[in-house]
């Protein structure tokens, strides 16, 4: 395996590591995005928002500003 060879090998595995990173990312915003539509909905049946805190991971600041 020549020089040319090792370097593109290199940049595919950089170039797939990256995107799984940004699938990563895409995931966590859509739990995130899911987390603050739950809140929104509890929120609006009048659970507290300690419970709701406990239950989306959401920080109460967050739940209060939905």
């Amino acid at each position: 395996m020549g020089v040319k060879e090792i370097l593109l090998d290199r940049a595919k595995n950089e170039g797939l590591e990256r995107g799984r990173q940004e699938e990563r990312a895409k995931a966590e915003d859509e739990k995130r995005e899911l987390a603050f539509e739950m809140a929104r909905n509890f929120k609006n049946l009048g659970i507290s928002i300690g419970d709701i805190s406990k239950g989306t991971g959401l920080s109460p600041q967050e739940i209060e500003a939905l």
